[in-house]
């Protein structure tokens, strides 16, 4: 896909959650009650913001994961949980 993207013209940037250690989901969503159109700032200080400001510099955004047992990978479903910021 990567190929096909940059054939196209297109800038690619292969971000890998794995070199970004993130906490564990607290479902506290303290970042869902934050006002304003912005992701909420969670409380957690890990590099999940670092990969909230990336998605929000970008015009657009491919989620991708290998699967184990028939899911994503417990790395990347960490990842999409902390996305939570953008469920309110």
């Amino acid at each position: 896909m990567t190929e096909e993207l940059e054939t196209a013209g297109a800038k690619v940037e292969i971000i890998l959650p794995r070199n970004y250690p993130i906490e564990f989901y607290l479902n506290c969503r303290e970042c869902t009650q934050q006002p304003g159109n912005l992701p909420g700032e969670c409380i957690q200080h890990d590099t999940m913001q670092e990969l909230i400001n990336k998605i929000e510099e970008r015009d657009s955004f491919i989620l991708a994961s290998p699967t184990n047992f028939g899911s994503v990978t417990a790395i990347f479903h960490r990842f999409m949980e902390r996305l939570v910021v953008y469920a309110y």
